[in-house]
């Protein structure tokens, strides 16, 4: 796990920690391309955006569904506070919408936003949508509740 201070001491107790780095991003792009396909040019794109990860790599790349929520997000990122509100209603009016990996998919495109502008708002925006992730697992609220903060409403923006 990646959160060990969620596990009982006495379970941490029997255990030894094992870090795993992540593959450098050119085995990735090599692997990608030799293993799944993908052209040189796709694969070191893949490579680069999965930050050498390589099941986000193939998410990335083929999972319609994983590529809905990020483009979702982008569009919700774009977008003014008040605009945001009638986007989430939207966004749950869809039967198979589901809160977490959307905020998931907001994460990752902040992620990305910081990694290509490195600017303390880029920064900011990433750790309050972190800390909402966080929030969201540990305190599960009313749906309606956690969509108004997540659009901004109040003092809580994104």
């Amino acid at each position: 796990t990646a959160n060990a201070s969620a596990l009982l001491p006495t379970v941490v107790s029997r255990f030894q920690v094992v870090a795993f780095m992540p593959p450098r991003g050119d085995e990735v792009a090599r692997w990608l391309e030799e293993s799944e396909g993908f052209s040189a040019i796709e694969a070191a794109r893949l490579a680069k955006e999965s930050w050498g990860r390589p099941g986000l790599a193939v998410r990335l790349a083929r999972d319609e569904e994983f590529r809905a929520r990020i483009a979702a997000a982008r569009e919700f990122l774009a977008l003014t506070a008040s605009a945001r509100k009638g986007f989430l209603k939207t966004l749950v009016a869809d039967d198979t919408f589901a809160l977490v990996p959307f905020v998931e998919a907001v994460i990752l495109v902040c992620a990305w936003e910081l990694e290509r502008q490195k600017s303390t708002s880029a920064f900011q925006r990433f750790h309050r949508v972190v800390e909402l992730r966080r929030r969201l697992e540990t305190a599960p609220l009313n749906p309606k509740i956690q969509l108004e903060y997540i659009a901004g409403s109040g003092n809580a923006r994104i």
